[in-house]
């Protein structure tokens, strides 16, 4: 009898082992593997057999994409292609489970060495079933972290927690519903390990968001809450977020519009401000003085919107008003100073009219290093080729004259390669002379007191200069002269060019005998037909002719010089030269003209490359000039 009721034990312990294992086979982890047969194909679509390196992928999309999973295995086709593996065979861990539990369509790509992936496929319910291992869980917990109904209402002994009307019981794992008074601490101690703890300990402070400081402490965290306004290491938040601190932002920042725009109303962007901190001596407070750029609408209700970026200035912070300074950067790459809509690349543009005399500055230029008026200087350069960036082909350069005036030179580079030297075209110096090199050329009016040419002395010319004045008319008056040999009939015709008669009028006539007298002598013929004729001399004589006309071209016309012109109203009473008829400094005309903001209108002055012209024909083997 007593072996029978041995043998019975220990069947019965048996049994009981058996279903244990079991049990916890069952609490086992699915096998991450899955069943996968196919055909191999080339890019011929002609089979593959044989052993192949075949790389399967896991897509969210049937085409293009980056694989969530892939694994290569070598893969043996029979003489058709076909084949079968089991993926997940290849990869530590198995087949990815956690790419089919969000219910998001998955496709199968099969890629045969180097060849073009065989169009994808679309994964069935199998590999899906892998998630059916989260049945044994609750949370991620065994069935056994929890307890009845039965198991609740028959222990007394384990402590129960309420918060707000949930009921949390920290407990390990539990046999039955029967536990023992002696049993109960081991079984808390049990729970510690499964559960969190339902009573953290620590301390905090109001409004203060906060912060587990280990798995049961709590502590304050940087983060305060109060008013609706969060703060990130300051208690007093002046905006719905307040950073006391730096910041590293690893993506983007963004300020959004202040609204959606409407086919009548473009929205601007929300303001993103740098405030300083001023003390205002007649509020007796300080002010928050703020810069700040805002995005613009521009083009609203267009098919081409755009927007520009704006430079505001004002009281800053959230209830502070900036205003506009008239500083834009445009969406073509354009930046405009007083001005949102400028017309270049860089537009400075004056919101004040000015006068003459104490002109608004719209751009200024300074040498800072310059301390002692020691004749420092400043440019600006162009660089319209791109090759010669750093050696630019024009300059405007202004230099000091170490006594608080400056000297300004126009320079472009001398033609050939960009490390030629700088060809000075015109020079300004501090008494406001200027010095042109180079041809002139002047449509319009050219007015002055006097003038000369001035070249180095043929005589002496390492010493001295040698100057002419030039010869002054009232009427736009052309000279012309030469020397012709009379016939022997004691006549010659002279020819003149071409233009003659259509540039000039109102002619007059010189003669001169030379060698010999010719008392005789007149003009026989006046000027017809760019001819005149010359008579009353002896056969062979040389006479010397000149002759004047005044021009009658179009613009001659239309443009006749003045002679005597009364001066206007603002210029009564001052000369051009004040000290000559004893009048002081303040009587100069440039004078009158700053204080009265008045300047003659006079017509435009251009410079332009000068081009080689040939002489005309000389009358009779003679010059002539104009």
């Amino acid at each position: 009898m007593k072996a029978s009721v041995l043998m019975f034990l220990l069947l019965f312990a048996c049994a009981g082992e058996v279903t244990a294992q079991q049990e916890s086979t069952a609490q086992s982890s699915v096998p991450h593997l899955v069943q996968f047969s196919g055909i191999l194909k080339d890019a011929t679509a002609r089979p593959v057999a044989g052993v192949s390196s075949v790389t399967f992928a896991i897509y969210a999309e049937q085409e293009g994409g980056d694989a969530l999973w892939s694994e290569t295995q070598n893969t043996l086709a029979d003489a058709n292609g076909h084949y079968s593996i089991v993926l997940g065979a290849a990869t530590t861990g198995g087949f990815p489970v956690e790419l089919f539990g969000t219910g998001q369509s998955r496709w199968l790509g099969v890629t045969i060495a180097r060849q073009p992936e065989i169009p994808r496929i679309l994964m069935a319910s199998v590999p899906y079933a892998l998630k059916a291992g989260d049945a044994d869980t609750l949370g991620g917990l065994p069935a056994s972290a929890y307890v009845t109904t039965q198991q609740l209402a028959t222990r007394t002994a384990t402590p129960v927690v309420s918060t707000g009307g949930t009921t949390v019981i920290a407990t390990g794992t539990v046999a039955n519903a029967q536990v023992s008074p002696t049993a109960t601490s081991a079984t808390t101690n049990s729970a510690q390990s499964n559960v969190i703890e339902t009573n953290p300990t620590g301390s905090g402070t109001t409004d203060y968001v906060p912060l587990w400081t280990s798995g049961s402490n709590l502590g304050n965290s940087l983060l305060f809450q109060t008013g609706g306004k969060m703060g990130l290491g300051i208690t007093s938040p002046a905006a719905t977020l307040d950073i006391n601190g730096g910041e590293i932002l690893r993506g983007g920042f963004y300020e959004y519009p202040q609204g959606t725009a409407t086919a009548s109303t473009g929205q601007p962007s929300h303001s993103f401000q740098w405030l300083s901190s001023v003390f205002d001596s007649s509020s007796g407070s300080a002010v928050d003085e703020a810069f700040g750029f805002r995005a613009i609408p521009l083009n609203n209700n267009t098919s081409n919107p755009a927007a520009r970026l704006d430079l505001f200035y004002g009281t800053g912070g959230p209830t502070g008003t900036i205003n506009d300074l008239n500083i834009a950067f445009m969406n073509n790459g354009r930046v405009g100073i007083g001005t949102t809509s400028p017309r270049s690349a860089f537009e400075v543009s004056s919101n004040t009219e000015g006068q003459y005399s104490n002109p608004t500055p719209n751009l200024t230029i300074s040498n800072s290093a310059n301390v002692n008026d020691n004749a420092g200087a400043v440019s600006i350069d162009f660089n319209p080729y791109i090759a010669s960036a750093t050696n630019p082909e024009a300059q405007i350069e202004v230099e000091d004259d170490g006594a608080a005036s400056a000297y300004t030179y126009f320079n472009i580079r001398q033609t050939g390669k960009a490390t030629n030297p700088w060809l000075t075209w015109l020079f300004v110096d501090d008494e406001g002379n200027a010095f042109f090199s180079g041809n002139l050329s002047v449509q319009g009016t050219l007015s002055k007191e006097s003038g000369t040419f001035r070249i180095d002395d043929p005589i002496d010319p390492a010493n001295k200069y040698l100057s002419h004045s030039f010869v002054e008319s009232p009427d736009m008056m052309n000279i012309y002269n030469g020397t012709v040999t009379l016939d022997s009939k004691g006549e010659a015709a002279v020819t003149m060019p071409a233009w003659f008669d259509a540039l000039n009028q109102s002619f007059q006539y010189q003669l001169t005998a030379v060698g010999a007298p010719g008392p005789g002598l007149f003009i026989k013929e006046k000027v017809h037909d760019n001819c005149f004729k010359i008579a009353g001399g002896t056969a062979g004589l040389e006479v010397s002719w000149q002759v004047t006309g005044v021009r009658h071209d179009a613009y001659a016309n239309a443009h006749r010089t003045p002679i005597e012109e009364d001066k206007p109203e603002g210029e009564v009473g001052h000369y051009l030269h004040p000290e000559l008829f004893g009048a002081g400094p303040d009587k100069l005309i440039a004078k009158s003209q700053k204080q009265t903001n008045s300047r003659k209108a006079v017509e435009p002055v251009i410079l332009v490359p000068a081009s080689a012209s040939g002489d005309a024909p000389a009358a009779s083997g003679a010059g002539y000039k104009q």
